[in-house]
């Protein structure tokens, strides 16, 4: 069951999707990569069918840090509105 599947079947919940990075590089190339990874998402629900009201999104750049592993810092997540 994934979550465009969950958006589809349930038309009142919306999403707020973050966007991160490792903390390679400058910070404004990090910011603006993880706002464009995010958007990234956004555009993909709405491609596929979501109404864009439904859809938030932010970028965080390398600010808040999941772990040691730079790889697992490249990501983006989902927090259910």
């Amino acid at each position: 069951y994934t979550i465009l599947a969950a958006m589809k079947s349930q038309p009142e919940m919306k999403v707020e999707i973050d966007g991160h990075t490792d903390s390679d590089g400058d910070p404004l190339a990090n910011q603006k990569l993880s706002e464009d990874r995010a958007k990234a998402v956004a555009d993909f629900f709405i491609e596929n069918g979501i109404d864009p009201s439904r859809i938030s999104w932010k970028g965080f750049g390398s600010t808040r840090p999941v772990s040691d592993d730079k790889s697992r810092n490249r990501r983006v997540e989902f927090v259910f509105l």
